[in-house]
């Protein structure tokens, strides 16, 4: 399945798209913010990852498209 990602966004366009069945992979510098979008994604399967340095984060899978704010 292809991913998209989505980076330090809160989820805004991340949960709606998990939501429709589209494969979203959200980058977040904070975990209380991980914590809050695991409980709006639900049963989703967004996928998410701290990355505090996110200059240094790096994919281990191939991204379809790449959205930050």
């Amino acid at each position: 399945m292809d991913r998209s990602a989505e980076l330090a966004e809160g989820g805004r366009v991340a949960v709606p798209l998990a939501e429709r069945g589209v494969g979203i992979f959200g980058i977040e510098l904070s975990r209380p913010m991980i914590d809050r979008l695991r409980t709006k994604a639900g049963e989703t399967d967004l996928v998410l990852s701290h990355a505090p340095e996110l200059a240094r984060f790096r994919a281990s899978f191939w991204l379809s498209a790449v959205r930050g704010a």
